[in-house]
């Protein structure tokens, strides 16, 4: 699975530094939330996906959703 995150930057066509700008945040943030690196996404990131069109709470679901399936293919590559 994608990131939700990536997903909603190339239906955008803007670039992570593009999408920090309007998120008001690092470009390093957005890199961290393309890869799932973090917990959840950040209010200003989710604010930024709200401006693009995106729901709060669709994105905050599909990225834990990602979180979660990310986690278990880790896990598959260890019990492998």
């Amino acid at each position: 699975m994608i990131s939700p995150v990536r997903e909603a930057l190339n239906e955008s066509g803007l670039s992570a530094s593009q999408f920090a700008t309007i998120c008001g945040v690092h470009v390093t943030g957005i890199h961290i939330a393309l890869r799932g690196d973090s917990s959840k996404l950040s209010d200003r990131i989710l604010n930024g996906l709200e401006r693009l069109g995106y729901s709060r709470d669709v994105m905050s679901e599909l990225y834990a959703k990602y979180r979660e399936e990310r986690k278990e293919a880790v896990m598959a590559q260890l019990i492998s």
